[in-house]
């Protein structure tokens, strides 16, 4: 069916801008379907992705899936447990806030997936599954660009805003992201502001400023 995407990251390195840009879309169409249904995946990562020789991604395993339209039922949930994989899994859901987790917790693991796919590393890392949810919840991941030149700007900022801490910040809804995806593709526009990358940049430096200066 296919390879999944974190095994191509190892052996292949980065990929390609375009490449990135298809993955990301045919994610967004397929999490339309399942967020219209009502389920999240809360699980979106590089290895639950398959990626055969057309180009075609897969989304597998569905076993954290959530029903947001009725909490009463949704699967394998408990409050204040952490489900999930902590470097692509949404702050409020690495805090076990469950009960704040919805469908904008797959939109910032698209942001990851991508952000991993444009630089052949994940935006958040730790020695432990605790650090990793600690740079999660606390931490802004580097910058893209400062890992692989060749990210344009446009896309950079829609891989940021995707990982922005607060969900009221990031694409609303997947079809949002899309379109805003496909205005970087067709050259247009993109609505997402500059200004947020750079307080983002701007945080990151004077937070690693003040790590050198006290090391």
């Amino acid at each position: 069916e296919g390879e999944p995407l974190d095994k191509l990251v190892k052996t292949e390195g980065a990929f390609s801008v375009d490449e990135t840009f298809e993955i990301g879309k045919q994610l967004c169409i397929a999490l339309e379907a399942a967020h219209e249904a009502g389920v999240i995946h809360r699980d979106l990562k590089p290895e639950n992705i398959l990626l055969n020789r057309s180009g075609d991604a897969k989304i597998t395993d569905f076993g954290l899936a959530k029903d947001f339209q009725n909490t009463q039922t949704s699967l394998q949930t408990a409050t204040n447990a952490i489900l999930g994989t902590p470097a692509f899994m949404s702050p409020e859901q690495s805090e076990g806030n469950n009960h704040q987790v919805d469908h904008r917790t797959d939109i910032f693991s698209i942001g990851s997936i991508m952000y991993t796919l444009l630089t052949g590393q994940y935006p958040f890392e730790g020695d432990s599954s605790i650090d990793v949810m600690l740079a999660v919840q606390e931490d802004d991941p580097l910058p893209p660009r400062q890992l692989n030149r060749d990210v344009p700007v446009e896309l950079e900022l829609i891989c940021l805003r995707c990982l922005e801490k607060d969900k009221e910040r990031r694409y609303q809804t997947t079809e949002e992201l899309r379109i805003e995806l496909a205005a970087f593709a067709s050259g247009k526009t993109i609505a997402t502001k500059r200004t947020s990358a750079i307080r983002r940049a701007r945080r990151w430096y004077e937070k690693n400023q003040m790590i050198a200066l006290l090391g």
